[in-house]
């Protein structure tokens, strides 16, 4: 049987926390219903549908395109349209979009004839496709764009915040990181700058603290702007559980280093170093793995020669709980 490729998409999940703690399961929640949050992509001949964490075909290998669950439902593309779908596989909303986004604050960004708006869970709209791009609702706010500017909306589709900006990342702890004339800063929610854009590149706040790159590397500040981490990273992803995944000497297939914390392709294609800074920038797990994911309850997963393994806030090899 050919090998299934697991397609690990990640989008705003960002800011939420996707843990690995939760492939522990003990033999009475494996005879459970399965949960959404359980269900891994997977592509095999061009299809794709779900399969459990064991590698067992949940949802079978038929659609175009599947995203990850969020909020119970996922994104599914079905000859040429999308729609959503929960998960034991039923068809909650039809196909019917040109293109979609994940759930988020009951809401999701959908394409209708060239133009952006919002469905609910029941697939009725709720803000009229209107605009040219739109982001995820988080924290009451969503990002949208008209006549190449970037703006926010509440959930009634109004703009709070004008369309001004270049570019947008979400709001994240009050905070959204904005680009104004090829730098970027930071508003709240009254559209008032507060971080002034100087930045070559910005992430959103988690646990008080924002990656921002200056002169070519990443590094962290405060919510007053103050640098807290030194800028000399070449990937850094936010702040969990007080410590953030960094690493150097990532490039990409085509040579380039990459800037943007999260890299558009499962793996990096050359070696580089993966490791832990808490958040004053000390190194407290050393850069030493291949790849590392985020901590969440504890425990990241990272990879080191051929073995993919858990461990944890130490930097020690996590096997799972103890009786």
């Amino acid at each position: 049987m050919q090998t299934i490729r697991l397609v690990l998409l990640s989008l705003l999940c960002l800011l939420a926390c996707s843990c690995a703690s939760s492939n522990r399961l003990d033999q009475t929640e494996q005879q459970r219903p399965i949960r959404p949050s359980e269900l891994l992509s997977a592509c095999e001949g061009g299809r794709h549908g779900y399969i459990d964490r064991t590698g067992k075909t949940v949802i079978p290998l038929q659609f175009d395109w599947t995203f990850q669950f969020s909020e119970g439902l996922a994104a599914i593309k079905s000859d040429g349209k999308y729609g959503y779908m929960d998960a034991t596989g039923r068809m909650v909303i039809e196909p019917r979009f040109e293109d979609a986004g994940d759930f988020f604050e009951g809401l999701a960004q959908v394409e209708i004839d060239g133009k952006w708006g919002f469905i609910d869970s029941t697939g009725k709209v709720v803000i009229k496709p209107q605009f040219d791009v739109t982001g995820a609702f988080n924290e009451g706010l969503a990002s949208a764009m008209i006549d190449d500017k970037d703006g926010f909306i509440d959930s009634k589709g109004s703009f709070v915040i004008k369309p001004q900006f270049d570019s947008t990342l979400p709001f994240s702890e009050g905070f959204a990181a904005v680009k104004v004339s090829g730098k970027w800063g930071f508003i709240d929610k009254t559209g008032r700058v507060v971080i002034k854009p100087r930045f070559e590149g910005a992430w959103v706040f988690s646990e008080g603290l924002a990656a921002v790159r200056l002169d070519g590397r990443w590094g962290f500040v405060d919510t007053s702007g103050k640098v807290v981490v030194e800028p000399k990273y070449d990937i850094v992803r936010k702040f969990s559980e007080g410590l953030a995944c960094v690493n150097v000497g990532a490039v990409d297939d085509f040579g380039r280093c990459i800037f943007d914390g999260i890299p558009l392709s499962s793996r990096i294609l050359v070696p580089s170093e993966w490791g832990y800074i808490d958040r004053t920038g000390k190194v407290v797990i050393p850069l030493q793995f291949s790849w590392a994911s985020d901590f969440c309850e504890g425990v990241a997963q990272v990879e080191e020669g051929n073995q993919t393994f858990f461990i944890n806030r130490s930097g020690k090899s996590y096997d799972g709980p103890t009786e």
